[in-house]
């Protein structure tokens, strides 16, 4: 093994920072893609504040690989088709709901479920959220979770024009980014 203390004068820390800098408007305006950095190496960055000369050094180490944002929208969805049947009406009052869903290996790790209510529709919603107890693991199974209604129960839901909506969907962070992902019923 051959440890060394960090250097910012070599060339290849150069090339990775140009690198960096020309890519962070190219693949999202708004952030800087840091998918580049290699997992377990130490980063200094020198951050020179209100023009002073005397830098504030921080040294990070990135524990993991990093994904650009741009790769999260290319993911593949859940498929939340088997809680259709909870939102979709006639549906009797109900004090709890189940949110299942069909999982998907390839899309983004959700970490709970919720389940939103307006009666009637455009009236003030209701939602509620349950933590997935297998959320944070690295290898998630859970295909459902019971979510307790906000309020303590939603009115009945029916057919008619104007007498509400309902949604059930997943719940999640990843990069800093929060994701959701549901489906949506109004009348």
């Amino acid at each position: 093994m051959r440890i060394e203390i960090d250097n910012l004068s070599l060339p290849q820390v150069h090339a990775l920072l140009q690198t960096q800098l020309f890519k962070m408007y190219e693949l999202s305006p708004s952030s800087t893609d840091f998918s580049k950095l290699q997992a377990f190496s130490s980063y200094t960055a020198e951050i020179y504040v209100n023009g002073s000369t005397t830098p504030i050094v921080e040294t990070a180490r990135t524990l993991a690989a990093v994904e650009v944002p741009s790769n999260f929208v290319k993911r593949p969805l859940h498929d939340l088709s088997p809680s259709l049947a909870v939102i979709k009406p006639p549906l009797p009052s109900i004090s709890s709901v189940l949110v299942s869903w069909i999982r998907n290996p390839l899309a983004i790790n959700f970490t709970g479920a919720f389940f939103y209510f307006e009666s009637p529709f455009g009236s003030a919603g209701f939602s509620s959220n349950a933590d997935l107890s297998d959320g944070f693991s690295i290898n998630p199974s859970s295909t459902s979770i019971t979510v307790p209604v906000a309020q303590g129960s939603a009115p009945a839901f029916t057919t008619a024009p104007g007498s509400g909506a309902r949604e059930v969907g997943l719940s999640g962070t990843a990069s800093r980014a929060a994701f959701q992902q549901s489906i949506y019923w109004s009348n």
